[in-house]
């Protein structure tokens, strides 16, 4: 911001001394101290307050949105817990009685297992989405 000293004379359209022969004209036409203001910059000229810190209106979102955020949270949480405890179920029942031939019960907590790899990104997408939708909902 410049530090200008106006050296203009009084304004004529200053409410103490009235010129009502001038009072058509336009700002510019009516003394030279308002033919200036039109070259400085609005931001020097005028000395707006600045904007108030107020946080906008909180958006709404709908019951079926809220749903749908625990939904896809959930579901990711509860497909995971379970494949692992099935696996680590199969894995023991594998282990536990080796005569009876129950290696298949190994190979299909491995199949449990793959099946959760390959899923991963799917059910961490999922995740993620929900957590980030329910964040938005309660905030």
């Amino acid at each position: 911001m410049s530090s200008r000293v106006n050296t203009s004379p009084p304004c004529c359209l200053d409410r103490h001394t009235p010129n009502l022969y001038l009072s058509t004209a336009g700002p510019a036409v009516r003394c030279g101290a308002h033919a200036r203001w039109y070259k400085w910059g609005m931001s020097e000229s005028v000395g707006y307050p600045p904007q108030p810190n107020v946080r906008s209106a909180r958006r709404v979102y709908s019951r079926r949105y809220h749903v749908w955020a625990h939904v896809l949270l959930w579901t990711s949480i509860v497909l995971t817990v379970a494949g692992v405890v099935l696996g680590l179920g199969l894995f023991a029942a594998a282990d536990a009685d080796p005569t009876h031939s129950s290696s298949a019960l190994g190979y299909l907590g491995l199949v449990v297992w793959g099946g959760l790899a390959v899923l991963s990104p799917v059910l961490l997408g999922s995740f993620i989405a929900g957590l980030v939708m329910l964040i938005r909902t309660r905030s």
